[in-house]
């Protein structure tokens, strides 16, 4: 979130929760470099001790660096968080756009292994099918195919990196537990005697190919949220089907 004078809220509360820094200290932040600069001046206008002026020089430097020592630190540790973040994102993004290419053929209703291909076939032999409340592909396919050509487009960094996890797990999650639980964990009573077994053999290797593909994607969210502290507490388990009986 950003206020109305445009800062965002993290720096505010960071500055917030820095103790003041006394008066006697800021002012000898300036005077103690100022001194030893206008005696460097001194001496070189001077041009008497070579070795006096190198000396004077040092210890200008010297009084900046540990006037300022805090903020630098703090300036360095900053920007090492935001290196470590990107090669942690530059690490995981190959794969990650790998797992979502991959999702694609499950939602693709141009497939005859999909799962709303095969409902749709057994709808035709089985009336009882619509009692299932089975949504439509279109509320996955859509949102997946925007997203995998967003991936395309930008060199993502830790700002875009999370919430694109985050959306993709939404997509992954709410299809196996609107599409897939209703058929797999979830049917109408007496639904999995119905189904003749050559159906029943697809909608099997279905449930093994999506189980194998979730056990990869699950361990891949697990070992990204433990990469980096900004990547903490992402979600990563979905609904794991079980074969039908």
């Amino acid at each position: 979130m950003i206020p109305w004078h445009g800062l965002p809220v993290e720096l505010e509360n960071d500055n917030e929760m820095q103790p003041k820094t006394p008066a006697w200290e800021r002012t000898g932040r300036i005077l103690l470099p100022a001194l030893a600069l206008v005696a460097t001046i001194i001496a070189q206008l001077m041009a008497k001790n070579a070795k006096l002026s190198w000396a004077l020089i040092g210890l200008t430097v010297f009084f900046v660096v540990s006037g300022y020592h805090a903020e630098l630190e703090s300036v360095y540790r900053r920007r090492k968080e935001r290196r470590d973040d990107q090669r942690a994102v530059d690490k995981a993004f190959p794969q990650f756009r790998n797992l979502v290419g991959r999702f694609g053929p499950f939602i693709d209703s141009r497939t005859n292994d999909s799962l709303h291909y095969m409902m749709r076939e057994l709808g035709q032999t089985l009336p009882d099918i619509r009692s299932i409340q089975f949504p439509d592909m279109e509320l996955w396919s859509g949102p997946w195919m925007y997203f995998w050509q967003r991936l395309d487009r930008q060199r993502v960094t830790m700002d875009e990196f999370r919430p694109a996890l985050m959306e993709f797990h939404f997509i992954v999650a709410t299809y196996c537990s609107y599409c897939v639980r209703p058929i797999f964990e979830n049917p109408p009573h007496g639904f999995h005697g119905q189904i003749p077994p050559g159906a029943k053999s697809k909608l099997n290797l279905f449930q093994q190919k999506l189980v194998r593909y979730l056990g990869e994607y699950q361990d891949f969210s697990k070992a990204v949220s433990e990469s980096r502290p900004s990547l903490n507490g992402l979600p990563m388990y979905c609904v794991m089907p079980s074969p039908i009986p």
